[in-house]
């Protein structure tokens, strides 16, 4: 890898200036990881389902109009992108003990993982009835572990949603 040379002497030959190794395998471990992110991200984190988790529906009259008012086509795929932008334009996320109820985290805007997966699930199955997808397709959600290279990762926090 080339960069600018610092001025030379006009008796000296201007060669090419290297980066020092350690900058060079630097930059390229980075742009490595950067290309097979996707990949490296596949063979090193697993997530191990546990157990399906309580549905909850849609019920509170304001959280009904707000997925009433979204709009949807048949596609199944455009609904489970609609689910997840309603999902992320509506809360930010707590790692405090919250209610799981997105019919409560609808107002409180606020949702640890548990309570995200239960909002999107619930939007989601909204969006499905609204667009007669309902009987054919529902939204669920699960929780379960997750582990890095092997390692339970739930193991080093002690947050009420692990």
């Amino acid at each position: 890898m080339k960069i600018a040379c610092p001025e030379v002497n006009s008796e000296k030959i201007k060669k090419g200036c290297t980066l020092p190794k350690g900058v060079a395998l630097f930059i390229s471990v980075f742009i490595f990881i950067f290309i097979f992110k996707n990949w490296l991200f596949e063979k090193t984190v697993t997530y191990v389902p546990m157990a399906k988790q309580h549905f909850f529906a849609a019920t509170d009259t304001a959280f009904l109009s707000y997925i009433a008012q979204q709009k949807t086509n048949e596609n199944i795929e455009s609904i489970i992108r609609q689910a997840l932008e309603m999902t992320a334009g509506q809360l930010e996320f707590s790692s405090s003990k919250n209610n799981s109820d997105p019919n409560v985290s609808f107002y409180k805007h606020k949702a640890h993982c548990v309570g995200y997966a239960a909002f999107f699930s619930t939007s989601c199955n909204g969006l499905l009835k609204k667009a007669g997808l309902g009987n054919t397709w529902q939204a669920s959600h699960w929780r379960g572990k997750i582990y890095f290279l092997g390692i339970n990762l739930h193991r080093f926090s002690n947050a009420p949603f692990f």
